[in-house]
């Protein structure tokens, strides 16, 4: 019978991390957790304590906790934004009876997203991953793979990951068709500032509707396009600015929040949608039909039903093939675009 030694180095212990990254136990707590609450500094801090005292999160009490609940995370830098919401409505009703609880992670730099993918025991926190509006580097990507978590892209497609698409060229190319079929000739963009940000699709759709335009010999001039954000008054006071330059016959948003700041600016100006100008948005949220003005409307809530679909199939079946769905779009048509 052989007995093991008491010299034998005892396990590092989530208070030995604690002293080492000289930070209190609850904090490393969280970092272990949810880092995602944590900043990327205290995380690192933790991170490199752990690997300096070979410390590895016990995981045992987490499974036992959640054995019968698994968790699903939904990344995404905006979870404010309406497409958000009505795209998470679609993932919660696909995950309704499947014993799946959702994780909100609103990590906005790759740098944050790429700490918290490498953070100890991401595996057994998440089941699975839903990126929504997002594209990684190849580096975040790498991660991915090599941590084997379960994952979909919504919006915009990875190499090697199943995803559901949408084409928001083609949404901009269809806005421009549909307009200039209805007899309109000069046209106005009210669009989003997408500097600093890794993915820009309201770009996507402009560029879309600018390049139908020319095709039909018409030219779509920097004073022609006026740039918003995600802020009401900043968004308004972007379509004030568009419209004091000139009323166009139409006017593309490439949000259905744009549109609202655009309908909001008009009746300020005392400009009548659409006997004065015509009005189309892009995205088909509720909002479009509280407000009734007409969008090109891209399926959001199918998009996280589909999303949860795929992921459920990559968690039950991890060596089966990736699967890209591309969701048509289509113009729902309203008031704000009948002459």
């Amino acid at each position: 019978m052989s007995i093991e030694g008491s010299d034998k180095k005892e396990a590092a212990t989530i208070y030995d991390v604690a002293e080492r990254a000289g930070i209190s136990i609850a904090t490393v707590s969280r970092v272990i957790n949810r880092p995602e609450k944590v900043s990327v500094t205290t995380r690192d801090k933790v991170f490199s304590a752990m690997r300096d005292l070979g410390f590895t999160p016990k995981a045992e009490a987490r499974e036992r906790a959640r054995k019968e609940v698994g968790r699903i995370g939904v990344l995404t830098p905006y979870f404010t934004h309406p497409s958000f919401v009505h795209r998470l409505r679609g993932i919660s009703r696909a995950i309704r009876g499947q014993s799946y609880e959702l994780v909100i992670i609103s990590l906005e730099s790759l740098e944050e997203i790429e700490s918290y993918l490498q953070s100890p025991g991401l595996s057994h926190r998440l089941d699975g991953m839903i990126v929504l509006s997002r594209k990684f580097e190849t580096s975040t990507l790498k991660i991915l793979m090599d941590r084997k978590l379960p994952t979909v892209f919504v919006e915009f497609g990875e190499e090697g990951f199943s995803g559901v698409c949408i084409d928001n060229i083609k949404g901009g190319e269809m806005a421009a068709e549909y307009l200039l079929d209805a007899g309109y000739n000069s046209f106005a963009v009210l669009t989003e500032n997408e500097l600093g940000i890794d993915v820009h699709p309201n770009m996507m759709r402009l560029s879309g509707f600018r390049e139908t335009l020319r095709k039909r010999g018409i030219v779509l001039k920097e004073d022609d396009i006026g740039y918003g954000s995600n802020d009401m008054d900043q968004s308004q006071s972007a379509a004030e600015e568009l419209l004091n330059r000139n009323i166009p016959d139409a006017i593309f948003a490439t949000t259905d929040f744009l549109a609202v700041a655009v309908i909001k600016t008009a009746k300020k100006k005392g400009i009548s949608i659409p006997g004065d100008m015509a009005l189309i948005g892009f995205d088909g949220t509720n909002t479009s039909d509280y407000m009734d003005f007409s969008t090109v409307d891209q399926s959001l809530e199918e998009s996280g039903e589909l999303a949860v679909e795929l992921l459920m199939k990559r968690i039950k079946f991890p060596k089966s093939s990736v699967q890209t769905i591309f969701l048509p779009l289509h113009i729902t048509e309203r008031d704000t675009t009948t002459r």
